[in-house]
């Protein structure tokens, strides 16, 4: 992910769509890796999972695009 991506708000975003994923921060005491996460799956992937994905990806995308009107708005 970019590194200004927080991780963070992304999983409290999953969260409203019963998603979930582990914010990177929570795997290093130095709160490093605000911008990578974990996704975890034990068994094969069915359509539910895929449903999964693909809104994850547009959680992601609408952060993205959130991120790049503010920089529009500060230039």
């Amino acid at each position: 992910m970019p590194e200004h991506l927080d991780t963070t708000e992304l999983y409290q975003r999953a969260s409203k769509d019963n998603i979930s994923i582990a914010p990177g921060k929570m795997f290093s005491a130095s709160k490093q890796f605000n911008h990578c996460f974990r996704l975890n799956s034990s068994f094969e992937c069915s359509e539910p999972e895929e449903r999964a994905i693909k809104r994850l990806a547009e959680l992601i995308q609408n952060m993205l695009d959130e991120q790049d009107e503010q920089d529009e708005l500060h230039q």
